[in-house]
Order: C-alpha cells, then structure tokens, then sequence
C-alpha cells in the first residue's frame, strides 16, 4: 500500500507569502526560524541563519518595482508560492518552496 499525500491550493496566504505580497519586510523576518537556510538558484552555497536570510530578503525587495504572488500550495510542512515582478525593467518570475519547523517557522527556502 503506497501513501498519498494531498497538495492544497491554499485560499489563506502563508505568513512568508503574505510578507512578500507586502515587501514588508519585518513580518518576513518575523516568519523566519533562527537557523533558516536559504538555497538559492545563483550561489553554489546556502545563505545561513536568520540575520544572513534577512539581509538577503531585504535586498531581493528592495530590488523589485514590481512584485506580486499569484498561487500558493500546501503540502504538510511544505508550502510553495509563484511570483512575478519587475527587476530593473525586466520581467521575472519564479517559485519558493518553503519547509516549516514545528513551530511553523520557516526553517528552510528553496
């Protein structure tokens, strides 16, 4: 017998989601557990704990003119968004899956 596992489409924003839509980035931080990890498309290293994960947030939203979340699922622990904006004129898009902690922290982003 194989398990299942059910992928919601989500109607209520995940808090990380919502700080996003946002750019506040405050509440971003807030949604953050002390030693997230960030892996990102561009280093060959993740970013490490809370403080680091932050400063990279505040640049990625300071960066964008335009930015918005457009679907957002569930799965256990796991949530995903897709987003698309405006980074120095040009048009970009793309997806983070977030893995939360017992606590409902965000524990890890990819």
């Amino acid at each position: 017998m194989s398990a299942t596992s059910e992928t919601q489409i989500v109607t209520a924003s995940h808090p990380f989601a919502a700080a996003i839509r946002a750019r506040d980035h405050r509440a971003l931080v807030d949604t953050l557990a002390p030693d997230v990890s960030l892996h990102s498309a561009v280093t060959a290293s993740p970013f490490e704990g809370r403080a680091t994960v932050a400063d990279v947030y505040a640049s990625v939203l300071e960066s964008f003119e335009d930015l918005e979340v457009v679907e957002e699922f569930r799965s256990g622990d796991t949530y995903a968004f897709f987003w698309r904006g405006r980074i120095d004129g040009r048009f970009v898009e793309g997806a983070d899956r977030l893995r939360l902690d017992s606590e409902g922290k965000v524990r890890e982003i990819t």
